[in-house]
């Protein structure tokens, strides 16, 4: 499977170089996959793909034609970031971007694709922690050297994109549990241990960091995540959310 992802991906950085021609810098990895955790039952495909300079509206109207293509072709779908070089070299923050594409937002660009490719643009802060990774694990999948495009994201960024994504967790877990437990255990490795990790390598931080009684929790949210299993959300998961959220938020004091 990730060998055939691989090979996609390279078809798909081919294909769009054809077209934005001396813009294209690269297409690069990020996510489960630049881990070695894919798991194809739960995990979407991340990549970054890096420009010189602004698109034009035609280059991007292409550029959606071959995203939608492929997201179609892998298995939980695509999620896609474009950035100027300049901001990957002399990171700002939030992170101003060209183009975005992720799963949930497949409806709205069908529905609209001239709306979606003109306003699909702006700043995000969950850029910050997608460079990270680009930066510390990430694969080329064509293009320049990481060396070469990106530089280090400062940890104070890295954090602030971490609690960004944590705004919402009291809500989340009543729709994707899996997710915000194991991103918990993510964004504790960093404050307590100052690690950068994956989901999967997040939960068995977890199981050894936090009390026992919150084991039997992080251990369906693995299983979960390792499988096509879905995980339903109680009570006891909410209070895993409350505990741990405020364990991180008293780590960082």
């Amino acid at each position: 499977m990730e060998e055939r992802i691989f090979l996609l991906l390279k078809e798909f950085s081919q294909k769009i170089k054809t077209f934005l021609n001396h813009q294209y810098v690269g297409v690069y990895l990020h996510g489960s996959l630049a881990f070695g955790c894919f798991h194809p039952q739960k995990s979407d495909v991340d990549v970054l793909l890096v420009v010189e300079y602004a698109l034009s509206r035609k280059q991007k109207e292409k550029l959606m034609e071959e995203i939608i293509k492929l997201h179609n072709l892998l298995p939980h779908g695509l999620e896609i970031s474009v950035v100027l070089k300049q901001y990957c070299q002399n990171f700002e923050y939030p992170t101003p971007y060209e183009l975005h594409f992720s799963p949930m937002h497949l409806s709205k660009y069908l529905d609209d694709p001239l709306d979606y490719i003109c306003t699909m643009n702006g700043i995000d802060r969950d850029l910050a922690a997608h460079m990270t990774i680009v930066y510390r694990f990430g694969k080329v999948i064509d293009g320049q050297e990481i060396s070469e495009v990106f530089s280090q994201v400062p940890d104070l960024y890295y954090l602030d994109s971490l609690y960004y994504d944590m705004e919402n967790y009291q809500q989340d877990v009543k729709t994707n549990p899996m997710y915000v437990i194991l991103s918990l255990c993510r964004i504790l490795a960093f404050v307590q241990s100052h690690l950068y990790l994956s989901k999967e390598q997040a939960a068995y931080y977890g199981l050894k960091h936090l009390p026992l009684q919150n084991h039997e929790v992080i251990l369906k949210a693995l299983s979960c995540y390792q499988s096509d299993e879905i995980m339903q959300v109680n009570e006891e998961i909410e209070q895993f959310v409350r505990s741990v959220s405020l364990m991180i938020l008293q780590n960082n004091q």
